[in-house]
This record gives structure tokens, C-alpha cells and sequence, in this order.
């Protein structure tokens, strides 16, 4: 997995989530509606450099559920700020959080490389960056965009302005799309039930006999046959007599 996989994955989640209350409308203005519905959130506007100091877009306030906005922001800026708020929402526990730039509109590293690059991040820089990279993938998913690209002959111009978005965030989400590998669940997250056993393993995890030795060595499945076997013991210990 990428080096901001897990981050991608969590925004997917949330896209998911959203988008089944928006009805499938995939436009960014109808995804952070939905989104902000979702978590019980609250949108408050404000004027700039009332509610908050100077050059800040947006800030968090965890307790409350509210997120205010500074006002006359650019509308497809607005909804990246906005997603961006929700990703803190969604990755982080600090009380408040606030946005001070929407230039760049996702950080990281352009192709998700730079692991060594993030452990250079200050603490409160690393959030922001996984909070940019949360609102890319939630607003603009990159297995979405690679069939828009590829099977429908999109550009990314022209998605940017089907679903309202900054067309950087979609070219951004394009590289990607295309040259990062398609995503999955961390192996540590897959049920044990979805791998198949040999015959000597299943043999291994139904074992009623004397005490079990499993002598084997590095990738020939000691692990998932063990698994299953602690599956199997708890399986028969909650059987009634």
C-alpha cells in the first residue's frame, strides 16, 4: 500500500457513506452536504477575520460539531476546505483544527512516495497533509477517476467541472489514479475465513488428538492454519454439551 493508503481508504469509506445520503450525486457541493449530515455536523459562515485570525479559511470545533467557514471564499475552494475538515473530523481527536491553505489544494508527495518525506512533517504538519489527502480521495475517489479517464475518455477538466472541484485536485488525483496500484484492505484487516487451506492444514486445525506440533517453515501458512485452528477450539468450546 501506498504511504497514504489507509488515509485514501478512510476517505473512501466516507465518500461511500456520503454518497449513499446524497442520493449518488457525486457533485462536491452534494458530497459535503451529505457528509456534514452524516457526522451531525454544523456549517457556520463567518466574515473574514472576525471569528477567527487573519488568513484562515476554516476551523473545526470538535466539542460543538461545528465547522465555520470564512466567507466569499471560491465555491470549489470552499468544498475542498470543508472536506479537509471532515478528514480531521474523521483521522484526528485535537479539539480544534483550523485551514491556512488551500494553494496547494492535496499534499504529499505527488504520487504518494514519500514516506521519508512525512517523517520530516512536524506533528501539526503531518495532519494537515493527511487531512489534504483525506479531502482528494473523499471528494474526487482515485478508482472513480481512473475509469472516468480510461473507459469513458474523460478529462480531468472536464470532471472538474461536472462535480465543481479545483481542476488541481482532480489532476492530482488522476496521477494517482493512474500510476499508483489499485488499493485494498491492509492484509492484517482481511477475515481469516476468506484464505483457503490445504488438506494437511485443515487436517491441522480439526486436529482432536494429542497436543498439536506444527513444524514448518517461513510462508507455508503456520500462521492462518493456526488462526483457523483457535477458530476451530472456540467454535467447539461454545457448542452446548
Amino acid at each position: 500500500m501506498d504511504a497514504w493508503g489507509a488515509i485514501r481508504l478512510k476517505a473512501r469509506e466516507c465518500h461511500r457513506r456520503a454518497l449513499v445520503e446524497a442520493r449518488s450525486d457525486r457533485r462536491g457541493r452534494a458530497l459535503v452536504d451529505a457528509a456534514i449530515k452524516v457526522y451531525d455536523l454544523e456549517i457556520n459562515y463567518y466574515e473574514p477575520g472576525t471569528k477567527a485570525g487573519k488568513g484562515v479559511f476554516a476551523f473545526l470545533e470538535r466539542a460543538a460539531g461545528v465547522v465555520s467557514i470564512a466567507k466569499n471564499q471560491d465555491p470549489a475552494d470552499e468544498l475542498v476546505i470543508i472536506a479537509h475538515e471532515i478528514g480531521h473530523f474523521n483521522l484526528h481527536t485535537d479539539p480544534n483544527s483550523e485551514v491556512t491553505n488551500v494553494q496547494a489544494y492535496l499534499g504529499g508527495d505527488l504520487i504518494d512516495s514519500g514516506a521519508g518525506r512525512a517523517e520530516g512533517y512536524s506533528q501539526r504538519e503531518r495532519k494537515e497533509v493527511q487531512a489534504e489527502i483525506f479531502a482528494g480521495e473523499f471528494l474526487c475517489p482515485a478508482d472513480w477517476l481512473k475509469k472516468e479517464i480510461l473507459t469513458n475518455g474523460k478529462r480531468p477538466s472536464e470532471i472538474s467541472a461536472d462535480l465543481g472541484l479545483p481542476v488541481n485536485l482532480v489532476l492530482n488525483q488522476a496521477i494517482r489514479a493512474l500510476l499508483l496500484a489499485p488499493l485494498s484492505a491492509p492484509e492484517s484487516e482481511m477475515s481469516a475465513g476468506a484464505v483457503t487451506l490445504d488438506d494437511s492444514q485443515k487436517e491441522a486445525v480439526t486436529w482432536n488428538g494429542g497436543p498439536l506440533l506444527v513444524e514448518a517453515g517461513p510462508g507455508t501458512g503456520k500462521t492462518q492454519t493456526l488462526v483457523h485452528r483457535i477458530g476451530h477450539i472456540l467454535q467447539q468450546g461454545a457448542r452446548p454439551n
